[in-house]
């Protein structure tokens, strides 16, 4: 029977039903109450005049008419715990329990047992209840969740319907295969056998087809669920097609960036090489003059000639020094590295200059970092040189160097007492040959500190300075 209330062949039957303890339910095939025992009637506060012919949800709201589907075509069916409303508006948490009576009418039938528990628990169930089904209506994360038997959908959140331009009705019962809503089956597959295997797939990126809209690339994790005693997936879509741009135009010019730094690099080293030979022969050419002809010139013809060579010189080392530049970083690898004995061994380097200016060096402790040994060599020995060289007249450099861990870089500072720098000089100096002073008064090429700046950025470091005339300098780095 479709409606109404089930007439029982055996009186037999009617009289077992009508004497069970417990509250039974008999459903039909389209999911009608058909019949309540006294039990069922008492618990719940409705007479079956009230309900029969009525949806089993107007009396058990989280029921799913699948399930009574699953019943009604012999899939095993395991118990659930549900909230059954009364009549007087309360709720009662239950287990619930449905099995087939009838093939050729579909009956089903549902015992309810109420659950002994405290009403502080059962508000806690409903108020966890309605936090779940709030946070998934409000997310801004496109959310769905599926059965995990068929992948089917069974609900879909606003932003999951605004993201796949789909309506509710156009996916509930329907799997994201059938939609053609998933580009790439064999991540999918791959998905599944995951969550099988472990309950969640998470933070896994994949395209989604939409409606009437490119494809999404969204960042998605997959949960396991139980939705009345059934397994379900809850699906979390982040859409990340911006950030996925944004990586694809920052790898075309990261790619772009070093193509023009190997042209460069290339450019750089052909140039100075290629610049040398010159200076060599115009080198040459001097020394033979000087031999053959040094005693027929004028002094201030002989003073031209020395002019000349110097200038040579000079340019030669602004070639060498631009070649090796170009050559920072490049071929290397980083290796892990003691700063101390780096320290020492540029301190051993430069004995004699520091023996001949009676230079103090203070060094605290180093630490040990994964570096470009090399490069890191050449930076010490620069600042070093540097606070050296430039010293007021008669006065003996002392320098400190010492280090302190700065979150996840170290932070080191190389203090002299020299002739200091003006303020307005602070970005200047750390550009390629650009001097402060004549070569006459403090010699150099004016490239060591565009190479301390240079080796600090492959490091991803930062390099700055404190200082003003006649009070020393203290240059900063991070490492």
């Amino acid at each position: 029977m479709e409606t109404g209330q089930v007439q029982f062949t055996e009186p037999i039957f009617q009289q077992m039903i009508t004497c069970l303890p417990q509250a039974v339910v008999l459903i039909n095939k389209v999911g009608n109450i058909v019949y309540m025992n006294p039990q069922a009637e008492k618990i719940s506060g409705y007479l079956l005049s009230e309900l029969s012919g009525k949806s089993v949800k107007s009396f058990i709201s989280d029921i799913t008419l699948e399930k009574l589907a699953n019943i009604q075509t012999h899939i095993n069916n395991a118990g659930n715990n549900l909230f059954v409303e009364n009549k007087d508006g309360t709720s009662q948490y239950m287990h619930i329990d449905m099995s087939l009576l009838s093939d050729r009418d579909g009956l089903v039938l549902i015992s309810l047992i109420p659950y002994d528990i405290n009403d502080k628990i059962l508000q806690q169930l409903k108020e966890n209840k309605e936090k779940f089904k709030k946070a998934f209506e409000a997310s801004p994360a496109g959310m769905a969740i599926t059965r995990s038997s068929d992948t089917t959908f069974i609900e879909a959140n606003p932003a999951f319907l605004k993201m796949t331009g789909y309506t509710k009705e156009e996916i509930i019962g329907k799997s994201s295969l059938q939609i053609g809503m998933i580009m790439d089956t064999e991540a999918r597959k791959k998905i599944l056998e995951q969550l099988k295997q472990q309950g969640s797939a998470r933070h896994t990126e994949i395209e989604i087809k939409l409606k009437s809209a490119p494809p999404l690339h969204v960042l998605t994790s997959i949960e396991t669920i139980f939705l009345q005693g059934e397994p379900c997936y809850l699906t979390i879509h982040h859409d990340i097609t911006e950030r996925k741009h944004s990586e694809k135009i920052l790898q075309e010019k990261t790619v772009e960036l070093a193509r023009i730094n190997k042209e460069l690099q290339q450019f750089t080293y052909i140039a100075s090489h290629d610049l040398q030979e010159p200076l060599r022969t115009v080198s040459n050419y001097i020394e033979i003059f000087r031999d053959d002809y040094g005693e027929l010139l004028k002094d201030e013809a002989y003073h031209c000639l020395e002019s000349i060579s110097a200038a040579n010189r000079r340019m030669s080392l602004l070639v060498k020094t631009l070649l090796d530049y170009s050559r920072l970083g490049v071929g290397k690898e980083r290796v892990q590295s003691s700063c101390a004995k780096i320290i020492q061994h540029v301190i051993t380097d430069l004995d004699a200059m520091i023996q001949r200016s009676g230079t103090r060096i203070l060094v605290s402790d180093m630490p040990e970092l994964f570096i470009y040994e090399t490069e890191v060599h050449q930076l010490f020995q620069n600042l070093i040189t540097n606070a050296i060289k430039f010293q007021r007249a008669g006065s003996r450099p002392e320098i400190e160097i010492r280090a302190e861990q700065a979150g996840d870089k170290w932070k080191f500072s190389v203090s002299d007492n020299g002739i200091g720098i003006e303020p307005k000089y602070f970005e200047r100096i750390f550009t390629i040959f650009k001097r402060l002073h004549p070569s006459s008064v403090y010699e150099g090429s004016g490239i060591g500190l565009a190479n301390c700046k240079k080796i600090i950025e492959l490091h991803q470091g930062e390099i700055w300075l404190e200082s003003s005339p006649g009070k020393g300098t203290t240059f900063y780095f991070t490492l």
